[in-house]
């Protein structure tokens, strides 16, 4: 028989996780403690069979000033056995006694379940609703990286491998951090990135707390990029399961804007990824290549280049609970609509 209850073993939720798929950071330990840092109220539910563990659902409790809500990120995650319909029908009714327990207006999950007619038929006829903003990524771009390096950059866009190859002959050398040290690194870029791109930046302290969380389990690298002594790109890769996620990004072609950093950063990534036995390289979000208009454009042309392929999640579903959620659901839309996602 099903049952839900808190899960406080680690070992035994990130052994479960280790068996699953598709592999995810968003519902580790480590992102559990990730967000306590952030002064967030984290609920790590377990669904048993009997005494054994089937599933989890890592439940975040965000404070709001226009109404605060529950988020399940990248959940849950279900052993493949677990009947889908009996497993949603307890979760959704825990999700609704934790929501009303911390007078949250709405709860919002964002499935790692593959975008398919059935599975939003799965989540609609328990009461969710299309979210109007996506959370989290919902197409990402995945490089299985288990075949040899030779074969790897024969798969790439042919321009790839120039720009692999131009970085390499003007001298750029890339560099492995990790400790929270290579942070300050990272941030002396990233906020180069942010000025340019102007995109809502995470704070700092947000990432202090990520890089803390993940490097005490060796689960992060922070590699940087540099050219006559400068860095020019960065990348934090968190590691999962058997995968790295590119989770993020900068760069500051400003002192060399005809070196392509970038390109030999993500190639010795890769390389540093294989060493460490990882299966996948998850290149994190990308849009549809007909998007042409959309922000994020021409960093997804960028990841294409590496070869690989789409992984397409089910877009974010809500729970309405209160009629406040609609002002969420006003704002969120608008704010969409203004950054052309």
């Amino acid at each position: 028989m099903l049952s839900i209850k808190p899960c406080t073993d680690r070992a035994l939720w990130t052994a479960f996780l280790d068996e699953q798929a598709p592999p995810t950071f968003l519902q580790s330990w480590e992102w559990k403690e990730t967000n306590e840092a952030s002064n967030h109220n984290v609920i790590h539910l377990g669904l048993f069979e009997d005494d054994h563990l089937v599933g989890t659902a890592l439940t975040i409790f965000i404070k709001a000033r226009r109404g605060s809500f529950l988020l399940i990120p990248h959940g849950p995650i279900l052993a493949p056995h677990v009947p889908q319909t009996d497993a949603w029908d307890l979760l959704t009714q825990e999700w609704k006694q934790q929501a009303r327990a911390h007078k949250a207006i709405f709860i919002r999950v964002c499935s790692p379940l593959p975008a398919t007619p059935s599975n939003t038929l799965l989540l609609q006829e328990r009461g969710f609703r299309h979210a109007p903003i996506h959370q989290h990524p919902e197409l990402a771009w995945i490089l299985d990286i288990r075949p040899t390096e030779e074969e790897l950059l024969k798969n790439m866009r042919k321009t790839t491998r120039q720009s692999i190859r131009k970085a390499e002959e003007a001298g750029v050398t890339v560099k492995f951090i990790t400790d929270s040290s290579g942070l300050h690194d990272f941030w002396k870029v990233y906020q180069t990135t942010v000025a340019r791109q102007h995109f809502t930046a995470f704070s700092r302290r947000y990432l202090e707390t990520e890089c803390e969380a993940f490097f005490k389990q060796g689960r992060l690298l922070i590699a940087t990029a540099s050219l006559q002594n400068q860095i020019i790109s960065a990348a934090i890769i968190t590691l999962a399961h058997g995968s790295a996620f590119y989770h993020h990004g900068a760069s500051d072609q400003s002192p060399f804007p005809k070196v392509p950093a970038a390109h030999l950063l993500q190639w010795r990534v890769i390389q540093e990824l294989r060493r460490r036995g990882c299966h996948f390289y998850n290149f994190w979000g990308v849009v549809p290549e007909s998007a042409t208009e959309h922000p994020w454009h021409g960093l997804s042309l960028f990841k294409r280049g590496f070869g690989g392929f789409e992984e397409a999640y089910l877009h974010a579903q809500d729970l309405p609970l209160s009629p406040r959620y609609w002002l969420t659901w006003i704002i969120e839309t608008i704010r969409r609509k203004r950054r052309k996602l």
